[in-house]
């Protein structure tokens, strides 16, 4: 993606590239309510629904590049995931294939592209939005490039 700035009609578009790393790793279905969170110009805004019907709002501030876009929406849906999945299975989420079940991956620019990256040893997982079920032993999902 290049490093042009993106208009504020693009957090559908990061959002699309989120949902689809959820579903495939571990089939977490993200609902977004399309309502503006804050009424701000400098900043565009939905709400993330929790299963227990809770918002927290995701903000992607106006006149960033693509690759900011990407990342700072990436890091709020992140957290809200983590948060979602804590009471349930564990709160690695994207898992970071390289350290299974220690960490999740993080979000970083690697040469002007959004990746998921391991934290530990900055190795590139996978761009954002390309992440893909695995299977592996016992039943889980490890995300690998794809796309």
């Amino acid at each position: 993606m290049s490093e042009e700035s993106v208009s504020s009609t693009s957090l559908p578009f990061v959002l699309d590239l989120l949902r689809h790393d959820l579903e495939a790793t571990i089939g977490y279905r993200l609902s977004v309510l399309p309502r503006p969170a804050v009424f701000d110009q400098d900043v565009d805004s939905v709400w993330l629904v929790g299963r227990a019907r809770s918002r927290t709002g995701v903000l992607a501030t106006t006149g960033l590049s693509t690759v900011e876009l990407i990342l700072q929406v990436a890091e709020h849906v992140q957290d809200f995931v983590q948060e979602e999945m804590a009471v349930v299975s564990g709160s690695n989420w994207p898992e970071c294939p390289i350290h299974p079940g220690t960490h999740p991956a993080q979000p970083k620019d690697v040469g002007g592209v959004a990746t998921w990256t391991c934290p530990r040893v900055g190795a590139s997982i996978a761009p954002i939005g390309t992440l893909q079920r695995v299977p592996v032993e016992g039943n889980r999902a490890s995300p690998e490039p794809g796309r």
